[in-house]
């Protein structure tokens, strides 16, 4: 910004070419620096608000990044609690099976022998808390993407 004589010089400088007539006497010098003010103070005014204006407007562009960046973090949190779960999902269904397997197994030998009896159902019973933990984890990954998501 130019300081205020060199603009005011500026000014005279731009009317004298333009073959604007310049003032004549001192007071009406006075009264043009006056009315030049007038505008220069108010655009000063108008200057500063507009600055406040976009420093806030950063601000609040830099508020939704953060809650963006936030948003992407609990969609990759739900997204491997949602994995993980599916895991142990799968992991428990494989137990589970096997458990049957050995149940209906132990079931047709049960006559003859307890042992494979016991075993299936051991399997059986491990093969469920597996499913259950996995059921527990895949809908907390499911919490977690649904959080992330919205």
């Amino acid at each position: 910004m130019l300081p205020m004589r060199c603009r005011f010089q500026s000014i005279i400088k731009l009317l004298s070419i333009r073959n604007i007539p310049l003032p004549s006497s001192q007071s009406d010098w006075n009264a043009f620096y006056l009315a030049n003010t007038a505008f220069y103070l108010p655009g000063t005014v108008f200057y500063l608000a507009g600055t406040n204006f976009y420093l806030a407007g950063t601000a609040f562009y830099l508020a939704e990044t953060a809650f963006y960046l936030a948003g992407i973090a609990f969609y990759l949190a739900g997204s491997a609690f949602y994995l993980a779960g599916t895991a142990f999902n799968l992991a428990g269904t494989a137990f589970f099976l096997a458990g049957t397997a050995f149940y209906l197994a132990g079931t047709a030998f049960y006559l003859d022998d307890t042992a494979f009896y016991l075993a299936g159902t051991a399997f059986y019973l491990a093969g469920t808390a597996f499913y259950l933990v996995g059921t527990a984890f895949f809908q907390a990954g499911t919490a977690f993407y649904l959080a992330g998501t919205s």
